[in-house]
């Protein structure tokens, strides 16, 4: 019997048949006994109930449709930019945006004044789900990004892996923040396909009225990813410009 309880990432490993049979095991005989724990896993699946039934079916769609014509010329291209050291981009069809559904952010996920977040949705093979901060990911899957601007014009999205390596997503490569649609849901247009590079990926959503240099974002990331993997896992607020920042952290399992 467990002494003690089971952390998120655990019960996502759980859930996402990660954990060898002795684990998988010792875990469930604790959430026989413990009450409290077997709360946290129906309202984890009555939360991943709400997402499939209002917001997957939106972003299937999305995923599904295939690129016009007029993009299919720098699509692979795409791949050779240096991004994330660990993922390619995949751009997926442009299509007009709309509000999602409300749906709670992440318990783990911290957020700065202002009330904007960072949502991530993650692809494999047919199935679409919330990734929540921590989430263990595989070689192949696809992750895609909403965001809550709550009033914020500008988002600059960046991550930091095991590695070190710093990248910024939206834009892509760019220099500094990108102006986004004034809703309460936006979703981001293209997607990371992860590679079969372990360990972890801390993804910062940086929100501001003005735009903000990306070089000030990159040198604070770096930095973090000098410090290395602990470091990275449990760092929540970047220190930089900007009005509000939320953040993520993905953990990539080995092939």
């Amino acid at each position: 019997m467990m002494q003690t309880h089971p952390s998120t990432l655990k019960l996502d490993e759980l859930a996402l048949g990660f954990l060898s049979a002795t684990e998988a095991e010792e875990l469930r005989d604790h959430l026989r006994e413990c009450k409290d724990c077997q709360t946290r896993v129906d309202a984890n699946r009555a939360s991943d109930a709400q997402v499939s039934a209002l917001v997957i079916p939106r972003i299937l769609r999305k995923l599904e449709t295939p690129p016009p014509r007029r993009s299919r010329a720098w699509l692979w291209p795409a791949f050779a930019a240096p991004a994330f050291a660990t993922v390619a981009l995949i751009m997926f069809a442009r299509v007009p945006q709309t509000a999602a559904p409300e749906k709670a952010a992440p318990e783990s996920t911290v957020m700065t004044k202002g009330g904007a977040s960072l949502q991530v949705f993650a692809r494999r093979g047919e199935n679409v789900f919330a990734v929540s901060d921590g989430t263990r990911l595989r070689s192949g899957d696809a992750v895609r990004f909403v965001v809550a601007p709550h009033g914020l014009s500008y988002v600059l999205i960046a991550s930091v892996d095991g590695s070190g390596k710093a990248s910024v997503y939206f834009p892509l490569n760019g220099t500094e923040s990108a102006k986004v649609a004034s809703q309460e849901r936006v979703e981001l247009e293209g997607a990371l396909k992860l590679d079969n590079s372990p360990g972890p990926e801390r993804i910062f959503a940086i929100f501001s009225t003005k735009p903000l240099a990306a070089t000030s974002v990159l040198a604070a990331l770096a930095e973090l990813g000098n410090k290395g993997g602990e470091a990275i896992r449990q760092a929540r607020v970047l220190r930089v410009e900007g009005d509000a920042q939320d953040t993520i952290l993905l953990e990539k399992a080995a092939p």
